[in-house]
């Protein structure tokens, strides 16, 4: 929702702990402002942009590959000439001006045959729209993700922090310390409380995280010049299918969303599905096996410009199969009653 972007940048963070971030903003007053924000919450972050003196673009580059700064904000002139090739996240707060600037940002990662993720936050369905645009010039494929939620967040640090202490305990060594935790356990100290409160003390207070709103997640608006072909399925009105149930089964089987499901056409034994020209062959190999409303459905590709032929004809689904009213019999000019 609006007004949480900040927050929603907070969760990301905490939830995918980047060791090494580049962070774009579009103008020097949103590099300062997320900057003093990521501060404010704990975390390693220096802002850059061109109003910056050369010695402190030095300072704040220097403490960047050391490792000392997890997290550059930076705006697309600034981080020009920046070369790093251990950068693992790049984050868009905001929408790329062009897709040339999305190019240079995202290249900054995965450099010299290592791995590496790009994420871009999007607040309205303008901006929506804009990143749709940028990528289809980019030939880029796009995924929706739902932000973190707090308790996923905290499920992963507990479980960060159980296999490092897993690992630590498996490693053999003298231990020093076993004396006084004897001793403090004869004094009537339950060990769960010591353990709890050296942990506290190793690792500090829980971060607090922010509420954010959860709200369904919105579809991506179907891309305008988008080639879609066609699907044959082998059921229809006869077999109870509605076009409700055919973008349920797709959608649950595939990573298609609903909006970009195309036409459903429903005859009485047979339906016909668009599906984007560019998800086709992933489509169908994911609908192997498919039953829909209990019933197994084969699924084939018509050909384009062709019509699939299933040796008889059929009705279109009109919504229910109801009889046809009788159309009422004409009467010419000046006749009353019937014609015997």
């Amino acid at each position: 929702p609006k007004g949480y972007k900040l927050d929603a940048l907070n969760l990301l963070l905490r939830y995918h702990a980047p060791q090494r971030t580049i962070l774009f903003c579009n103008t020097k007053k949103m590099v300062e402002e997320v900057t003093e924000y990521l501060t404010k919450h704990h975390f390693q972050a220096q802002g850059i942009h061109g109003d910056l003196r050369q010695s402190q673009r030095t300072q704040v580059m220097n403490a960047f590959k050391s490792g000392s700064t997890a997290i550059l904000v930076a705006t697309d002139v600034a981080a020009r000439g920046i070369d790093v090739n251990d950068i693992d996240y790049v984050i868009n707060y905001d929408i790329p001006q062009n897709a040339e600037y999305y190019i240079h940002r995202i290249g900054r990662t995965g450099r010299a045959g290592k791995s590496g993720t790009a994420l871009t936050l999007c607040c309205g369905r303008r901006q929506v729209s804009d990143l749709l645009q940028i990528a289809k010039s980019t030939k880029s494929t796009l995924v929706q993700k739902m932000l973190p939620t707090i308790q996923e967040i905290r499920e992963q640090s507990f479980q960060k922090l159980h296999d490092e202490l897993s690992n630590v305990l498996q490693e053999p060594g003298d231990l020093p310390y076993l004396p006084l935790v004897q001793t403090l356990q004869q004094e009537g100290i339950p060990m769960e409380a010591l353990c709890a409160h050296l942990m506290q003390v190793l690792y500090g207070q829980q971060v607090e995280l922010p509420e954010i709103p959860t709200l369904p997640p919105r579809a991506l608006p179907r891309e305008k010049g988008l080639a879609y072909g066609k699907l044959l399925l082998n059921v229809g009105y006869e077999d109870r299918i509605t076009p409700n149930h055919i973008v349920g089964a797709i959608t649950e089987r595939t990573g298609l969303s609903g909006r970009e499901i195309g036409k459903i056409q429903i005859f009485e034994r047979r339906s016909f599905v668009g599906i984007p020209q560019a998800a086709m062959e992933e489509t169908v190999a994911a609908l192997q096996s498919l039953k829909i409303c209990g019933k197994p459905v084969s699924v084939s590709v018509v050909p384009s410009g062709g019509h699939a032929r299933t040796g008889h004809r059929d009705r279109p689904f009109r919504g229910e199969d109801l009889p046809r009213r009788a159309k009422p019999q004409r009467k010419r000019p000046g006749w009353y009653g019937s014609r015997k």
